[in-house]
Parts: structure tokens; sequence; C-alpha cells
């Protein structure tokens, strides 16, 4: 399957509450350190550099994507600064255990096709490599979305980031 662009989501709300749309803090800071940490982890993204790193590579099609494991399930993921929280397709959510039909689709996303319903869900775990973050917060989206996407809800529980050329490194 061709995988093409795919908008950013911003979340709009959740129940009566809502979530603040992060930037990203990380982008365009270079430093000896993050050089080192960044080579260490493209060349054996697996292995920690002082502390556990991850590669989520730069693919041909010009996205950065990764396989993280959502509560212990394999999902593949386009990496989006864009997107508040992370997002599951319908086909994703039911693989890594949620029951669609329990939650409540009190959520509203902003596409570039406009605003649809989503359900929120949390995320017991979701991992890359050996990076680890437990309770991340995340949105089903059941029509329209063929990818599911790594957002700043993951992104910004990291110790740090940053995007090269090549990959974002991800630190815990």
């Amino acid at each position: 399957m061709k995988a093409g662009p795919l908008p950013a989501l911003i979340f709009l709300a959740v129940a009566a509450g809502g979530l603040v749309v992060t930037r990203d803090r990380m982008a365009g800071r270079t430093s000896a350190a993050a050089e080192a940490v960044r080579d260490s982890a493209l060349d054996s993204p697996g292995e920690p550099a002082g502390g556990r790193t991850a590669a989520l590579r730069k693919e041909p099609d010009g996205h950065y994507w990764t396989t993280a494991r959502v509560n212990g399930t394999p999902v593949r993921f386009m990496v989006d600064t864009g997107a508040s929280v992370i997002v599951l397709t319908e086909r994703d959510a039911r693989r890594v255990g949620l029951d669609l039909d329990a939650l409540p689709r009190n959520a509203e996303v902003t596409t570039a096709s406009g605003r649809v319903r989503a359900a929120v869900a949390m995320l017991d775990e979701v991992t890359v490599d050996r990076v680890e973050i437990a309770r991340v917060e995340a949105v089903v989206i059941v029509d329209g979305l063929e990818q599911s996407l790594l957002g700043m809800s993951f992104l910004n529980r990291l110790d740090g980031w940053e995007v090269t050329s090549r990959a974002i490194v991800i630190r815990q």
C-alpha cells in the first residue's frame, strides 16, 4: 500500500476539558552531546547512549516512521509533531485490545478534511526500542484515517528529542 501525506491533527476538546497543543521544543537545537546521542542512535538505535535512546528514521517518502509496541502489540506509526496526542486507526486500536464499543466518542479532532468525532483512550504502555512510556493518552478515529500517528502525548513525555535530516532521536 502506498503511504501518502496525512494531515496534521489538532486535538480540540475532551469532554468538558481541553488539552493545550504544545510546540516542538527541541527542533533546531544541536550540541556536541546531542550530536553524539544522534550518531550513536542512528548507528545502533536499540542501544543506549547516555540513557535510553531510539531513532525514528526518515523514510524515502520524507516522513519519519517507527514501529512501537502498544500494550505489547507492534503498531506502525508515522511521527506527527502536529498531532497533540497519539492517533490510532480503528484497525490498530482493535489490535492493541481497545474495546471501541465501550469508548465514547467524546473528542473532536480537526483534520484537513474537517472535524471528526473520536474516542479517547488511555494506552497502558507505548515502547519504541528501549524507550518506554506508561499511560499515554490517545484518540481513535474510526473513519478516514489510513495510518496511526505518533503524536505529542508520547513525545512530550520524553526527556528530550531532536529532529535531524535522517531521524528523530528520542531520549529517556
